[in-house]
This record gives structure tokens, C-alpha cells and sequence, in this order.
């Protein structure tokens, strides 16, 4: 019945660091959209240069399949942890 108690924190150190790794991909995400999206716009320097509603587009986007990500992640990482039902 008893586990490996060093184990077990191992275990929870590595979720612990996926869930707050996360985050940070998403920001990371984002920062390449934006480095991506402003290489393709255009060399000249002014206010016209980008279109607000792409960019604002590539935001949410991106924001959005994070948040899917670490959703799947949560519930991944979840159904693994769950003991497992046994019938008697």
C-alpha cells in the first residue's frame, strides 16, 4: 500500500513545474508572433506599418491555444495522478 515517499516529491516537483512553465510558453508564444509578425510587416518605421487587427488577432490566439495547452495539461496530468479504482 505505501509508496516512495521521495518519489512522490519528485513526482510533484516535476508537475509543479510543468504547471508553472506553462504560463511562461504563453509569453514566449506570443514573443515570437510578434518578432515573426514585424519581420513580415515591413521594414519602414511608422504607425502604419502593422495592422492592429492582425496583431490584436495573433494575440488572442495565441493567448487562447495556451490556455488550451495547459488545460490539457491540468487534466493530463490529472487523470495520471488519480488513483487508480479497484473492484473488490
Amino acid at each position: 500500500m505505501g509508496g516512495s515517499k521521495p518519489l512522490g516529491l519528485v513526482i510533484a516537483a516535476i508537475v509543479l513545474g510543468v504547471l508553472v512553465a506553462l504560463p511562461m510558453a504563453i509569453v514566449t508564444g506570443f514573443y515570437l508572433f510578434a518578432s515573426v509578425y514585424a519581420i513580415v510587416a515591413g521594414s519602414d518605421f511608422g504607425s502604419e506599418t502593422i495592422n492592429v487587427g492582425a496583431f490584436l488577432t495573433g494575440l488572442v490566439l495565441t493567448v487562447a491555444v495556451g490556455l488550451l495547452v495547459m488545460a490539457g495539461a491540468v487534466s493530463l496530468i490529472g487523470r495520471s495522478l488519480s488513483p487508480k479504482r479497484h473492484r473488490i
